[in-house]
């Protein structure tokens, strides 16, 4: 004979079913916590990337204008944590290719620039992001 109370395996089943409603809740919550931090993580990776881009696309302007204003080969710019270098290769008949990299951390991009120059005038004939 069971002499237990009927209200008892009530308030057992209503106490379990708050356990897993809150624990469901808490898995929720967790999920979205983690989608977060992976998605800053994301964005702060897309942002170096842009930055990286941005850098190298500034160093192979900076080349052009070394280009007619001194013929300088190589250089840099520098703006903490981002920076840029580039080097022109003069390869005949008054043509040249730029390639410049920018870097934001361990993020590289990279730009190629094949221009000609006249002795007076830069003209770009190809630009391409790597």
């Amino acid at each position: 004979m069971n002499n237990k109370p009927h209200h008892t395996s009530r308030g057992f089943t209503t106490l379990l079913i708050v356990v897993v409603v809150l624990s469901l809740t808490l898995a929720s919550a967790l999920a979205l916590a983690e989608r977060g931090i992976v998605g800053a993580k994301d964005d702060r990776l897309r942002t170096k990337r842009i930055q990286a881009e941005y850098a190298a696309q500034a160093c192979a302007e900076v080349a052009l204008l070394a280009l007619r204003d001194s013929g300088s080969s190589s250089g840099s710019v520098s703006q903490d944590p981002v920076f840029c270098t580039y080097t022109t290769t003069d390869v005949g008949s008054g043509n040249y290719t730029i390639v410049a990299e920018g870097v934001d951390g361990s993020t590289v991009r990279t730009v190629e620039v094949a221009a000609s120059f006249d002795g007076t005038q830069v003209t770009v004939t190809s630009w391409q992001k790597q």
